[in-house]
C-alpha cells in the first residue's frame, strides 16, 4: 500500500474508534435470520367452563398472562298469564396481568342462574290450589366468585298463582392472594346476568339487566376482592292481607310473581321487587314484578400498573328463556342461564443472560453491560452491573414463542484497556414457557498496550475499503510516470 493511502486509513480509523465509546456485537447473520417467532402464547392457553372452583399454576417462564373472563346468565321468570321476562346475558372482563413463575392462581367460573316457574295448580272447589310444582318456584343463583341472588317467589296464599323471580347469574373470577390482599394480589370479575322477573296476571314482565362489560375506563376497587359482591335476592310478597301495596291499595290477596335475583359481581345486581296480580274485575292494585340487576365487572390490584384492562373477548353467559306456559304435572325444566368461562393466556417470558468473571478487572470499578434480545422484528433490552463477579443478567417481556437470537453493546473500557471481542451464542433460543432459557456471554479485557493497543480488532469499514482503493489506483498510476523518469 502506498504511505499516503496507508496513513489515510489509520488515522480514519484511529477518529472511529475515538468516536464510538460503545459497541454493539451482533452473532452471525445466519443466526440472525432465524430469530422469527415460532407460535404465540395461545398454544398453551387453558379454558375452564364448567361452574365451580379451579386453580392455574404459572409455569416456570410466564411473567405475565391475559385474563378473559365471562360471567353467568340469569335466569327467565316464571309463567302467569303472559310471558315472564327472560334473564339477562352475563358481564364480560379482560385484562393482561404481571404475574411470577410459581404463582397459584384461583378461579371460580360463574354458573347460569336457574330458571323459575309457576305455582300453578288444581283448586278443588272452595279448597286450596294444589301446585303441579312443588317449592320452591323462584330459580336459585348461580355459583361463582360471587353468587347471584335467589329468585323471589311467587304470592302463595292459597288461591292465587304466579310465577316466581329467576336467579341471578354467578360472577367469573380470577384472583391472587400474595398475603392480606397486599403487596402482587389482585382479583378480577365478571358480573352475573340479573333474573328475569316472575309473571303476573296484568303482563308487563321485564328482562333481567345484562351484567356488566368492562372497559378501559374501570378503575381499582378492593371489594372487587373482598367477597361483598353477592347478588342481591328477589323480592317475595309478604305480610298479610291488607298491607300496603306499591299501587296505593291494599293487597287484598298474597298473589303476585316473584322479583329476579341480582347477578354476582362488584357491584352486586340488585334484587327485583314483588308483584301483586290485583283482586276484583279489572284487578285493582295490581302492579308488576321487576327483574333482578346485572352484576358490576371489576378489577383490584394492589400494586399499580399490575393489571391492565383491555377490550372483552368474550360474551357473557346468555340470559335464560322466560316460561311462557303453565308447566305441565311433571314439572318445568325451569331451563338455566348460560354458564360462564375464564381463560387464561401466557403472554410474555424472560431470558437469563450468564456472564462470566472477567479477567484482569480493575479492583472497585462498575460498568453497565447492556444485551438485547431480537425476536423476529421486535428487540428488548436487559443489563447488568459488573463489578468483578461473574451475574446474570434478564430480558423480560419477551414474547411467548419466540425465536431469539443475543447481541451485546459494551461500555468504554476501564482505563489502560480494551475489550476483546465477545462470545456470543451464535445459534438462536426458544422461548418458551415451561423453562427459562440461558444463554451465556464471555468477555475479556487485554491491556492497551498489548496488540493494537485498542483490544479491538478492528474490520475496515466501506469508507475505509474506498480509500485503500483509491490509494492502490493513484500508486498504480504514478508507477509508469516513476520508471519512464528513470
Amino acid at each position: 500500500m502506498a504511505p499516503l493511502a496507508r496513513k489515510a486509513v489509520v488515522q480514519e480509523r484511529e477518529t472511529h474508534m475515538r468516536k464510538t465509546s460503545m459497541k454493539t456485537f451482533f452473532p452471525h447473520p445466519v443466526a440472525l435470520a432465524a430469530g422469527m417467532a415460532l407460535a404465540t402464547g395461545a398454544a398453551w392457553a387453558q379454558s375452564w367452563t364448567a361452574p365451580g372452583n379451579h386453580s392455574y399454576t404459572v409455569p416456570a417462564n410466564v411473567t405475565s398472562v391475559k385474563v378473559d373472563l365471562a360471567g353467568g346468565g340469569g335466569g327467565g321468570g316464571g309463567y302467569d298469564n303472559n310471558k315472564a321476562g327472560a334473564g339477562g346475558a352475563g358481564g364480560a372482563l379482560s385484562a393482561t396481568v404481571k404475574v411470577n413463575p410459581g404463582d397459584v392462581l384461583s378461579v371460580a367460573v360463574g354458573g347460569g342462574g336457574q330458571g323459575a316457574t309457576s305455582n300453578f295448580g288444581p283448586r278443588p272447589s272452595g279448597g286450596v290450589r294444589q301446585p303441579n310444582v312443588p317449592a320452591p318456584w323462584g330459580g336459585a343463583g348461580g355459583t361463582g366468585g360471587s353468587s347471584g341472588g335467589k329468585g323471589g317467589e311467587p304470592g302463595n296464599d292459597g288461591q292465587g298463582f304466579s310465577g316466581g323471580g329467576g336467579g341471578g347469574g354467578g360472577s367469573s373470577k380470577v384472583s391472587f392472594d400474595a398475603g392480606s390482599w397486599a403487596g402482587r394480589s389482585f382479583a378480577l370479575q365478571a358480573g352475573g346476568g340479573g333474573g328475569g322477573s316472575g309473571d303476573s296476571v296484568t303482563g308487563a314482565a321485564t328482562d333481567g339487566g345484562a351484567g356488566l362489560v368492562g372497559t378501559a375506563a374501570l378503575t381499582s376497587v378492593a371489594q372487587c376482592a373482598s367477597g361483598h359482591g353477592a347478588g342481591r335476592a328477589g323480592e317475595t310478597i309478604q305480610g298479610s292481607q291488607g298491607q300496603p301495596g306499591r299501587a296505593g291499595l291494599p293487597i287484598a290477596k298474597e298473589d303476585g310473581g316473584g322479583g329476579g335475583g341480582g347477578g354476582g359481581g362488584y357491584p352486586a345486581g340488585s334484587g327485583g321487587l314483588y308483584g301483586y296480580d290485583g283482586d276484583g274485575t279489572g284487578y285493582p292494585g295490581a302492579f308488576p314484578a321487576t327483574a333482578g340487576g346485572g352484576g358490576g365487572s371489576c378489577f383490584y390490584a394492589a400494586t399499580a400498573g399490575q393489571v391492565q384492562v383491555v377490550a372483552a373477548a368474550l360474551t357473557g353467559g346468555a340470559g335464560g328463556p322466560a316460561e311462557t306456559k303453565w308447566p305441565p304435572a311433571t314439572g318445568f325444566a325451569r331451563t338455566r342461564g348460560g354458564d360462564g368461562q375464564v381463560k387464561i393466556t401466557p403472554l410474555t417470558g424472560k431470558i437469563e443472560v450468564q456472564l462470566n468473571a472477567i479477567a484482569n478487572w480493575p479492583p472497585a470499578q462498575t460498568a453497565t453491560l447492556q444485551f438485547q434480545a431480537t425476536c423476529g422484528a421486535q428487540t428488548y433490552a436487559g443489563s447488568f452491573t459488573y463489578s468483578g463477579a461473574a451475574g446474570t443478567a434478564v430480558i423480560d417481556g419477551v414474547p411467548l414463542g419466540s425465536n431469539c437470537t443475543l447481541a451485546q453493546t459494551l461500555p468504554a473500557p476501564p482505563a489502560g484497556f480494551a475489550w476483546g471481542t465477545p462470545v456470543l451464542p451464535n445459534a438462536p433460543i426458544a422461548v418458551l414457557p415451561d423453562a427459562v432459557p440461558v444463554m451465556a456471554v464471555s468477555n475479556s479485557l487485554t491491556p492497551s498496550g498489548s496488540g493494537s493497543g485498542s483490544g479491538v480488532t478492528a474490520v475496515p469499514t466501506l469508507g475505509e475499503w474506498a480509500l485503500l482503493l483509491m490509494g492502490l489506483g493513484l500508486a498504480g498510476v504514478a508507477a509508469p510516470a516513476l520508471r519512464r523518469k528513470g
